[in-house]
């Protein structure tokens, strides 16, 4: 699928820590089409930051440290802007 026909989305930090941290739900099936290159996901540097800063104040060190690879992954399927 060309980017030109993706949706472009901002994904809220909520709908991030649920999608990462909670099984099934919708926040679940958005977390998994972005992993996909269903959606083009548009990230700001704020907004990665905030991610991040959110997850790790969160959720405990060891769960923190298994799900930033995760969310690096997901940043890696982004569209800066």
């Amino acid at each position: 699928m060309s980017t030109a026909s993706l949706l472009r989305v901002v994904i809220d930090t909520n709908v991030v820590f649920e999608g990462l941290t909670k099984q099934g739900g919708a926040a679940g099936l958005v977390i998994d089409a972005w992993l996909a290159d269903l959606l083009e996901v548009c990230v700001s540097n704020a907004l990665a930051y905030e991610y991040e800063d959110v997850l790790a104040r969160k959720l405990s060190e060891n769960r923190w440290q298994k799900l930033k690879p995760v969310l690096g992954t997901l940043l890696s399927h982004m569209k800066s802007w």
